[in-house]
């Protein structure tokens, strides 16, 4: 029995994965079939419900006594009474596991549908990783400019941080007049000039950035932060302290670049050139 319920498991997990993301969400990027793990692992599981559940009664029964013959009655009271507890468990277990299934696909149901406010279709993200020792200052500057030229005619942008990766960046600044004692935090990006084009993100208010303004304490913020901090007023022309005084020169529209769940206030600074090289459109 453990052995057909094991291979029953696999076969379903091989059949049924598929057809019910893509009915459910459409086509999925992951692999769905399980791999030798797995197997290894339902096999093992096997095994062990072979000894468990086989091999243990059977020791149990050649130790019967004329005693326990006896009592018979009351053991079979206390047996049926674990195996209802037994029973109860493997349901309640098996109900878990079907909610939190369904609500697995209920989630990424969700996630596909929902807008994440910049271009997602024929986009592609690489990220470059560089030791320090061996990549800075006029190197890095040469590899970028390789890799603009290999990459002429393609519309690319440079940024600190992939959209929708797991790392966030947090700065700290002030407002206009407020004391440093009272400076507050805040995600941020360093960006090139194309990265929204690329993305599709428009500019609500003011301007973007221009090659020019690489490296100038020039930024650019969301819709979110500034209605969270400019509430009513018009925040190009402002000037914030980040480190050191810094204009906001436009306001881009809200995007979930760094989650689904909400939009949070973020600034962007200018960087031609950054660490990380994301978003390549083809």
């Amino acid at each position: 029995l453990a052995c057909a319920a094991g291979a029953l498991g696999i076969g379903l997990a091989y059949v049924l994965p598929g057809p019910l993301f893509t009915g459910a969400v459409g086509e999925v990027s992951f692999g769905l079939r399980p791999d030798g793990t797995v197997l290894l692992y339902t096999f093992g599981l096997a095994l062990l419900a072979c000894l468990a559940f086989g091999l243990a009664p059977a020791l149990h029964a050649t130790r019967s006594s004329f005693h326990h013959a006896l009592n018979q009655r009351s053991a079979t009271a206390s047996r049926i009474s674990l195996r209802g507890l037994l029973l109860a468990m493997q349901v309640a277990i098996s109900v878990i596991l079907l909610v939190g299934a369904g609500l697995l696909v209920r989630a990424i149901q969700h996630a596909r549908s929902q807008d994440p406010g910049f271009a997602v279709d024929g986009m592609t993200s690489v990220t470059f990783e560089f030791p320090g020792s061996a990549y800075h200052g006029p190197r890095m500057n040469a590899f970028y400019r390789d890799l603009s030229r290999g990459l002429d005619g393609v519309p690319f942008g440079f940024s600190s941080l992939e959209p929708m990766g797991n790392a966030r960046n947090f700065t700290s600044f002030r407002l206009p007049g407020a004391p440093k004692e009272q400076s507050l935090m805040i995600l941020t990006n360093a960006v090139s000039a194309p990265y929204f084009e690329v993305l599709r993100i428009p500019v609500m208010e003011g301007r973007n950035f221009q090659p020019a303004d690489a490296g100038a304490p020039v930024i650019l913020v969301n819709q979110a932060m500034a209605r969270r901090y400019f509430p009513g007023e018009s925040v190009v022309g402002k000037t914030i302290v980040s480190g050191k005084p810094r204009q906001i020169i436009g306001v881009v529209r809200n995007a979930h670049t760094w989650g689904l769940d909400t939009v949070e206030p973020a600034l962007y600074r200018s960087e031609e050139h950054t660490s990380e090289l994301q978003s390549l459109r083809h």
